[in-house]
């Protein structure tokens, strides 16, 4: 009985000193070839991926419209829109974004207004090279935007802007108060800006993510970003595709982005009790970057502002329910007068 036991045990133990060696082999064989198949996809995305980069020039001869002007600051080439007769609205896009973000208003409000869509500087088709480590990111925007003013001969106006372009318009209301009649705030940023980059630039805000874009952004990423911010995805233009692939692509404007992503840096919120202009707070309630909370936020801040909540709308009201926006600005600027 004993010797029976003996052999089975025995048994066992030589299957799996037969068999331990060659479950090992397998492992180291897996864990190899899975080793190659990231090599290789690595080597795929960072070198022998289409190259979707835009010189400036083919984003210019897609993008550029009869409006469309140019000034040089700090050596950039600086682009905006400016058309129309009347009081001044100057319009501001979001981060990543461009002036076109604004062409269903525009088209709408030129004829009664002076409408100004600017690129901010990194962005659309303006230039940025003072982007990098060590740029002080609302110094050079609030010098920016006194210089781009003066240029554009812009002594009065209501300011505009969406996202970014709305923490823009703050400053420029705080740095320009003078300057600036009305303030417009569209699902604006500028509290808690981790968790807004965290949604709003996804891995643009990761500086490892530099090689990567170095070859751009494929078509099919470009149709997400553009579709995300919506409510409504039936109100996304695929007419605006090309344009949005042709300008987040044009060589620079990726760099540029990520640097002011993964910058880290957040302005001083406590600033913008200091805006005393008459303000608009407008906000889609499906916004699934920056929580429509911060609608409230902005309207315990601002003392002189009323507030305004669209529903379904998300991140970008000029482009998903654009007649609103345009009825909305027009009875703004009448009470302005």
């Amino acid at each position: 009985m004993h010797h029976q036991q003996w052999n089975s045990r025995s048994t066992k133990m030589q299957q799996n000193s037969i068999f331990a060696p060659h479950s090992q082999q397998f492992m180291y064989k897996k864990i190899s070839l899975l080793l190659l198949i990231v090599t290789l996809l690595t080597v795929y995305v960072l070198f022998l991926r289409k190259n979707h980069i835009v010189t400036t020039e083919e984003a210019r001869a897609i993008a550029v419209q009869p409006a469309s002007k140019f000034f040089t600051w700090k050596n950039n080439a600086i682009h905006y829109t400016d058309e129309g007769q009347g009081p001044v609205m100057l319009m501001i896009h979001g981060f990543a974004g461009s002036f076109y973000n604004f062409q269903a208003v525009t088209e709408q409000m030129r004829d009664s207004f002076r409408v100004i869509r600017v690129d901010l500087p990194g962005m659309g088709l303006s230039d940025f090279r003072q982007s990098g480590d060590g740029t002080d990111y609302f110094r050079e925007y609030k010098d920016f935007f006194r210089v781009f003013m003066d240029s554009a001969n812009v002594d009065s106006c209501i300011v505009i802007g969406n996202s970014l372009g709305g923490l823009m318009a703050s400053l420029v209301a705080i740095s320009f108060p003078e300057k600036v009649k009305g303030l417009v705030l569209l699902n604006s940023a500028g509290y808690d800006m981790k968790n807004v980059l965290k949604k709003g630039a996804g891995p643009l805000r990761w500086g490892w993510f530099r090689n990567l874009a170095e070859r751009g952004l494929p078509m099919y990423i470009v149709k997400y970003s553009v579709t995300y911010p919506f409510a409504d995805k039936s109100k996304v233009d695929p007419t605006e595709f090309p344009i949005d692939y042709a300008l987040v692509n044009r060589k620079g404007v990726l760099t540029s982005l990520i640097d002011l992503a993964s910058s880290g840096q957040e302005p001083d919120t406590s600033a913008f009790a200091r805006i005393k202009t008459p303000s608009l707070i407008i906000w889609g309630k499906e916004d699934n970057i920056i929580p429509v909370d911060h609608a409230e936020r902005f309207k315990r801040d601002l003392s002189n502002s009323q507030m305004k909540i669209y529903s379904p709308c998300g991140h970008m009201p000029m482009m998903e329910i654009p007649d609103s926006i345009v009825a909305d600005l027009k009875r703004f600027s009448a009470k302005l007068q």
